[in-house]
């Protein structure tokens, strides 16, 4: 097969992922896996080693050898191999992205498409049941939208997670538009529809990329004051009109935080999946109990004192389950990782402040990475493999963006 025929492939299998995350985790992981086959073929046709050779992928490999081993010596090893086995399928849709952004010149525009195509579709949909709560005050159910996601309740993490991919990808074709309409379109309806998602880690993940978005753009003053307006304005607009969001963002919030007098990790629930999450790590130090297990182990009568919420599927805490699944090795990944993108953050700062030029796009993927991994939220697993996508695709942005810029 000609070199063309396997970037049309990967271009198509890409391009369908942001799409495919709406339909499904099975969709999605399928075209994942697809794109990373015909990846592989295509380096193993050509003899092309070179992206297998670039640190990231070494790392990320490495990663997935040890989450690997972590699972075969875990007391429950089938059930961890799961999600583990094939783990380093995610560092060859990496690697695939690479392939694509060097041969694939108009690959950024294909894919900027693919998140402005579903973005608006989902938007669309949910104002059915936006318009519906305002005009007959209905309570939507637990005050949250979620469009074609329907019981997953994860629309707002989807639309958090490509609007910044979708901002990091327009720096990449910013001569695409003639005009910015559909940029602020997309910008706009996602705040909105993460609000109304009424998830409540995604709008505080939101919040905190607006700030950085506004400090890091290159655009005018006047210009970051317009946006910072309009968004004031789509929140209070939202919170003032729309039955019960206030209640469920802002009021339970209050009363979750604030149980009986007491303050909580977030809330009872969440406090106790962590407490028995780090029980599970003291016991496991090193390795930890294998990725996937904690909802196995949980599952133990020494656990059942810790409350009625000790067990679960997974911890609900990014930093907190890589402690009980992968143990400390796997801990200082990704903690290193955080470093990693916060000095890159904190070095662009000091460029701005000197006025001195910073490469934007790669400071945009560095801010999804950031939000992906921020530390203080309530998260879903990381292993899921719904999430490792959403993780993995600014991954492929950023450190392209970085190689392209020395």
């Amino acid at each position: 097969m000609s070199k063309s025929n396997y970037i049309n492939l990967i271009t198509i299998c890409t391009c369908l992922i942001p799409t495919s995350l709406i339909v499904g985790a099975a969709v999605s992981d399928f075209f994942v896996s697809l794109a990373a086959i015909i990846f592989l073929l295509y380096t193993l046709n050509y003899k092309d080693w070179g992206y297998y050779r670039k640190k990231i992928f070494i790392i990320l490999i490495a990663f997935s050898i040890y989450i690997v081993f972590g699972s075969l010596i875990s007391e429950f090893p089938l059930n961890s191999l799961r999600s583990s086995a094939f783990y380093f399928r995610f560092s060859l849709l990496l690697m695939a992205i690479f392939f694509l952004l060097d041969n694939n010149k108009k690959f950024p525009q294909y894919f900027l498409w693919s998140i402005i195509i579903p973005l608006t579709g989902c938007f669309v949909y949910s104002m059915y049941d936006v318009v519906e709560s305002f005009l007959l005050n209905n309570r939507t159910n637990d005050y949250r939208i979620s469009g074609f996601f329907g019981e997953e309740l994860v629309q707002g993490s989807y639309f958090l997670r490509f609007l910044i991919l979708f901002v990091g990808v327009y720096t990449l074709v910013n001569n695409f538009f003639k005009r910015k309409i559909i940029y602020y379109f997309i910008i706009f309806t996602s705040v909105f529809i993460i609000l109304v998602s009424g998830e409540r880690s995604a709008i505080g993940l939101m919040i905190i990329f607006i700030f950085l978005y506004l400090f890091y753009s290159n655009s005018e003053l006047i210009s970051k004051f317009k946006i910072l307006i309009s968004i004031f304005l789509i929140i209070s607009l939202s919170v003032f009109f729309i039955p019960g969001l206030k209640e469920r963002v802002f009021d339970n919030t209050k009363k979750l935080l604030f149980e009986k007098g007491e303050v909580k990790m977030f809330s009872r629930g969440h406090q106790e999946h962590y407490t028995s999450a780090l029980k599970m790590f003291k016991k496991n130090t090193i390795t930890g109990v294998g990725v996937r297990n904690f909802r196995l182990e949980c599952r133990k009568k020494e656990y059942r004192s810790i409350g009625v919420n000790s067990c679960t599927t997974h911890p609900h805490n990014t930093y907190i389950q890589f402690l009980a699944e992968t143990g400390i090795l796997g801990f200082l990944f990704i903690l290193s990782f955080l470093f990693y993108i916060v000095k890159f953050l904190i070095l662009n700062f000091f460029k701005i402040l000197k006025k001195k030029k910073i490469y934007y796009s790669s400071t945009i993927f560095s801010i999804a990475i950031f939000v992906n991994i921020f530390p203080l939220v309530p998260t879903g697993s990381f292993f899921n493999n719904w999430l490792s996508v959403m993780y993995y695709l600014p991954l492929a942005f950023f450190f392209y963006s970085l190689e392209k810029q020395k």
